[in-house]
């Protein structure tokens, strides 16, 4: 068992657990100790500081560079939180200097699809003195993040599971589609067994292929012919996504709206998957409204007004 200095908990040098996230976000002390202006000895002593006054260890060194044991995870993860909850109380304080207030507001739907830039664009000419500040994230950060109040509104899609604490209203529905190039796949129908014939390339700052997998997880307890597959690899840019598909290296679930133009353009095309309705429903999340600053109900009213009118058309 590890024993806590809780005397440093207390006092917690937040310098310290935002080196701390850098080191483990690039895996390299010495490239840490580039981007932060600091020596590698310096940042070394840091951690072992902390792994001296959290009486555990933190990061072990290998050919591979630096990885985070079980410990130094946790640590991370808390710190992250943290470290955000610290930016986000500077950047509001600093609006608030200036007469204006800071709304955050993070999509796990990417902001290719141009609807829900159409809402936010609506909400800024009708409330002046508010600063939108938009961050592309996966669902349960996004919720985790309201319930702690370092996000204001999340637009999350699909299934959504513990958030009864939570304000959740349904604007409209996204449609996925799986998207390949013109020449991978011939038929513009195949059936779920035959996908794992090809490359899956999976979008990992969006929810849609996670959504999706569900999905096609439930269909294999129940058929067992049809063999589990993987996503042969992430990116967390659709523009990247879509030209390795153009360039038919592989398939991927998408937003329609996301790719929309391409395949009117014939560059790309849609292949419908047998028996299955990918069609998602998007939802807005928030704080209960007792829970909210009034002007937060007004905007967050308006921004279901505008989805709803929308998303719908």
């Amino acid at each position: 068992m590890y024993r806590l200095n809780r005397y440093w908990v207390n006092e917690m040098n937040l310098d310290y657990l935002k080196y701390f996230i850098k080191i483990i976000d690039l895996k390299s002390i010495s490239k840490a100790a580039v981007e932060e202006h600091l020596t590698q000895s310096a940042l070394t002593q840091i951690v072992k500081k902390m792994e001296n006054e959290l009486n555990c260890p933190l990061i072990t060194r290998s050919n591979k560079g630096i990885e985070v044991t079980e410990c130094g995870q946790l640590v991370y993860e808390y710190a992250k939180n943290m470290a955000d909850t610290h930016n986000s109380m500077l950047s509001r304080l600093q609006c608030m200097t200036k007469g204006c207030y800071s709304i955050v507001i993070k999509p796990c739907c990417s902001m290719d699809n141009n609807l829900l830039p159409a809402v936010l664009f609506k909400i800024q000419n009708q409330f002046k003195n508010i600063k939108l500040d938009v961050i592309l994230d996966c669902k349960p950060k996004i919720i985790s993040e309201i319930k702690i109040g370092i996000t204001d509104f999340g637009v999350v899609m699909g299934e959504l599971k513990d958030i009864d604490d939570l304000d959740v209203d349904t604007i409209g529905i996204e449609k996925i589609v799986l998207v390949a190039g013109n020449q991978l796949i011939k038929s513009d129908k195949i059936c779920l067994c035959e996908l794992e014939n090809y490359k899956l390339i999976d979008f990992s700052l969006g929810s849609y292929g996670k959504e999706v997998y569900k999905i096609i997880q439930k269909h294999e307890k129940k058929d067992h012919s049809f063999a589990s597959f993987s996503p042969f690899f992430s990116i967390d840019s659709i523009g990247a996504i879509k030209t390795l598909l153009e360039s038919n290296f592989g398939v991927s679930f998408l937003p329609y709206y996301a790719v929309r133009d391409e395949i009117t353009q014939g560059k790309l095309k849609s292949i419908e998957i047998e028996g299955f309705n990918l069609n998602l429903p998007i939802h807005i999340l928030s704080k209960k409204d007792s829970q909210l600053q009034p002007l937060l109900v007004e905007i967050k009213k308006s921004f279901i007004d505008h989805a709803k009118r929308i998303f719908n058309k």
